[in-house]
């Protein structure tokens, strides 16, 4: 951003300083041509930006008159969808009240949630501009932004080639009749973006035995754009069910640990969390990749170690 900015392209509009007693004070950015204000936090690793909320002195905001936008990047409380409970987000108890609107980032959904029904103000998040992932192509199609005039948000569409989902259950099937039936619920694939999410537990077969090249070749033929696969819920003959509860990330974790072990040592249950841990360690501000990977090598080399010391 302070390359950007030093450059002319845009305007960083999160400026403040911190007072002697700890509190965020921001000093909203005024648009020269609307007389709009503008202000905001943006985003941080590992949702640290909510330290930041924490420490932001909401009453000299809420003090200031006229129109005014709140911006930020990062995840909301209320908001937050199903499995991310472990992560790090901001309630919304944490905003500054009475702004005209909240221009959200970070959240590829496409969300507008009221704040203040009186004075018409709304919380958006205009979703992503391209879906990243298989699952957002599912839910979302295509990509979007947000053209907002006197407050009221519209939602633009960013064209692109359709997204055409073929979702088949497997469960008593053989590999080729689980293609087969792929084959038969194809419909009009030219030109699409071609979803195949295959789940269920395959007849006498194992999952790796699924011709999915060959599947994936046979959308080519007649003209797919691209194809993109998910096989990850096919079980097969070689696949052991483990059945655990809902809950939260480390409790899922925990019971799957607890029966899946192999018992081959007393300290396996101890080492697997701790491997669990160090492996999803994300890189820090301005940690390189290498200095990074370096980092945890260094972390799985010592704690394997500690465990052959205690053997």
């Amino acid at each position: 951003l302070e390359v950007l900015e030093a450059g002319g392209l845009l305007k960083n509009v999160m400026n403040g300083s911190f007072s002697p007693d700890g509190k965020l004070i921001l000093e909203p950015v005024r648009d020269e041509k609307t007389g709009t204000l503008l202000t905001g936090i943006g985003g941080r690793r590992q949702g640290l930006e909510l330290e930041m909320f924490q420490s932001l002195d909401r009453e000299s905001l809420e003090k200031v008159s006229g129109q005014k936008i709140f911006l930020f990047h990062g995840m909301i409380e209320e908001l937050k969808p199903k499995g991310l409970d472990g992560v790090k987000s901001v309630p919304l108890s944490l905003f500054p009240k009475g702004w005209s609107y909240y221009a959200g980032g970070h959240l590829h959904k496409r969300i507008q949630l009221p704040i203040n029904t009186s004075t018409g103000s709304m919380l958006v998040y205009p979703g992503p501009l391209f879906p990243e992932s298989f699952s957002e192509l599912e839910e979302l199609g295509h990509g979007s932004f947000v053209i907002v005039e006197d407050f009221v948000p519209k939602y633009v569409d960013v064209p692109s080639k359709k997204a055409h989902s073929i979702t088949v259950d497997v469960t008593g099937l053989s590999p080729q009749e689980a293609v087969e039936r792929v084959k038969n619920n194809a419909g009009e694939i030219r030109d699409c973006i071609v979803l195949i999410r295959l789940f269920g537990k395959l007849r006498g077969s194992r999952a790796s035995q699924l011709p999915v090249v060959d599947l994936i070749r046979w959308c080519e033929d007649r003209g797919a754009f691209c194809v993109l696969r998910n096989t990850y819920g096919v079980l097969g003959d070689e696949t052991t069910d483990v059945k655990i509860a809902t809950g939260s990330v480390e409790d899922i974790e925990r019971r799957v640990v607890e029966e899946s072990k192999k018992g081959i040592f007393p300290e396996e249950t101890t080492l697997t969390h701790s491997l669990l841990g160090m492996l999803s360690t994300e890189r820090g501000d301005g940690e390189t990749v290498t200095v990074f990977e370096g980092r945890i090598a260094r972390e799985v080399e010592e704690l394997a170690r500690k465990m052959v010391w205690k053997r």
